[in-house]
Parts: structure tokens; C-alpha cells; sequence
């Protein structure tokens, strides 16, 4: 005989004594454990709250803060990296109005720096 047929064997022998035990049980002894039953249920039901919320709901509330503070965590870490990135000298070379023709041949200029020009 296996373990599992060992195990349901026994699991029907203690189900038919428990069985068997219940249906002797006296009026006053089964209206005391169903008063007992349904004082655990209804204990049961107050505990799954928390702060008056069910449980799902607290979990729901919990990720959506986890999420915000993780997207601000980032938003505002590549906000300060993009700002410090640029040096005071490209701020005054993009700032400046001396340079505006500068930018509007920089084609020109990449295609002589690109090509050999020693002939």
C-alpha cells in the first residue's frame, strides 16, 4: 500500500468517527458549538479589514503609492542629471545670437570636416 492510499484510508476512518461522534452529540453541546462557530466567523470577518479596508483594496493602495513614488523618483533623478549635464560654457554658445549662422550651415561644416580637403 502507497503513502497516498495509506493516507485516504485513514482520512475516511477519522471522517466516519468524527461523523459518528457528531450525530451522538447532545441539543445543549451542538447549539453551544454552533454559538461558538459563529462567534469565529464573524471574528474572522473583522480581522480581514485593515483601516476598514479589505485586504485587496489595501494591497491595491499600496502598489499605486509604490508606483508614484518610484515614477517621481525618477522623473525628478533624470530631471537634476539632464539639468547638471550641461556645462556653463555650452549654455552661453546655445544662448548666444553671435553663433545663429554657425548653426544654420553646421551641414556645411560636417561634411568638411568629413571629407579630405589637403589637394
Amino acid at each position: 500500500m502507497s503513502s497516498d492510499e495509506f493516507d485516504k484510508a485513514l482520512l475516511n476512518i477519522i471522517r466516519q468517527k468524527l461523523d459518528a461522534g457528531a450525530d451522538q452529540l447532545d441539543d445543549h453541546t451542538l447549539t453551544r458549538l454552533k454559538k461558538a462557530r459563529t462567534i469565529a466567523i464573524e471574528a474572522a470577518e473583522k480581522k480581514r479589514s485593515f483601516f476598514n479596508l479589505p485586504r485587496l483594496a489595501t494591497a491595491r493602495v499600496l502598489a499605486t503609492i509604490a508606483v508614484i513614488l518610484t515614477t517621481a523618483g525618477l522623473w525628478f533623478t533624470c530631471h537634476i542629471y539632464v539639468q547638471t549635464k550641461m556645462r556653463s560654457d555650452d549654455m552661453e554658445v546655445a544662448t548666444s545670437m553671435d553663433h545663429i549662422q554657425m548653426y544654420k550651415d553646421l551641414d556645411f561644416y560636417q561634411w568638411l570636416a568629413e571629407t579630405d580637403h589637403a589637394q
